[in-house]
């Protein structure tokens, strides 16, 4: 028989896969017992193996590789053995394992093996901006996207932190909505938004919208945490850019002090635009 340690990881995680072999005869010693167990494709032998071995004989379990091979045991009568070996998996999905069949050199050819292993992929986090511009103290909407890409595995947990660069605060009132569960706090007039507790069926996402207002000038290039849940660990991140555009200013002179009556002289505007990355239209 055959057992892996817990029956859901994370991708590139690590858990223990153990093989169980009995000798039914109660007046008899089994020797020469053989089995291997190639592993599906995304599961390898983890660095280090971890290997242990009550069976006797020799076992192969070179770390990287996709099996593990016992050859020479021995089990007493009516006794059992067990190989452990650690495993990592290192694609998602669910990992269906099952041995070659046991053997022995006085009792012949035996039986299989199967269990089931999941590998879960952490969800995923995209982010946008309502629009790419947005004037000195105007506002828009962020939103944060959050996918499970697992078909097979429900994510709870789900978490995540936006710290907003400066200048890019949580607008008042927030226009907070969204549809992943748990608690999202999104305080006006703050620098942060956070998920904590959010929970995702297999192959769905969610969507956290709030609003942003801009309170100095320049591109705010934003970055978030990296996502995590419960059933894998950490993410990536989520990133987009807004630009906060200052309005023109203006200066106006005479060309003289005094002028005498009915006298001219020049009256000069100059209107100055701050913005190093951004044209202004329609200047009034």
């Amino acid at each position: 028989s055959k057992a892996f340690g817990t029956s859901n990881i994370p991708l590139n995680g690590t858990t223990t896969l153990t093989l169980t072999i009995n000798n039914p005869n109660a007046g008899n010693s089994l020797t020469g017992v053989a089995v291997t167990d190639t592993f599906p494709a995304g599961l390898v032998v983890a660095t280090p193996n971890g290997l242990a071995n009550t069976c006797g004989g020799s076992v192969t379990a070179t770390a990287g590789s996709g099996s593990v091979t016992l050859s020479g045991g021995t089990i007493t009568a009516s006794g059992s053995c067990t190989v452990t070996v650690n495993v990592t998996g290192t694609t998602s999905g669910s990992k269906v394992n099952t041995t070659g069949t046991v053997s022995s050199t006085n009792g012949g050819t035996g039986l299989t093996a199967t269990a089931n292993l999941t590998v879960a992929a952490p969800p995923t986090i995209a982010k946008a901006f309502g629009a790419s511009t947005i004037p000195l103290n105007g506002s828009t909407s962020m939103t944060l996207t959050i996918a499970n890409p697992n078909s097979s595995v429900a994510l709870s947990g789900i978490a995540v932190t936006d710290t907003l660069p400066a200048g890019l605060v949580v607008a008042t009132p927030n226009g907070l909505t969204g549809s992943c569960g748990g608690t999202v706090t999104a305080v006006a007039g703050s620098g942060s938004v956070s998920l904590t507790g959010g929970t995702l069926a297999a192959s769905a996402n969610c969507v956290i919208t709030v609003n942003v207002t801009g309170t100095t000038a320049g591109v705010k290039n934003n970055t978030t945490g990296n996502i995590s849940s419960t059933e894998t660990g950490a993410g990536g991140t989520g990133s987009a850019s807004v630009t906060v555009v200052a309005p023109p200013s203006i200066a106006k002179a005479f060309g003289a002090p005094t002028i005498p009556l009915n006298g001219s002289t020049i009256l000069t505007f100059t209107i100055t635009n701050s913005n190093s990355t951004v044209g202004l239209t329609g200047v009034a």
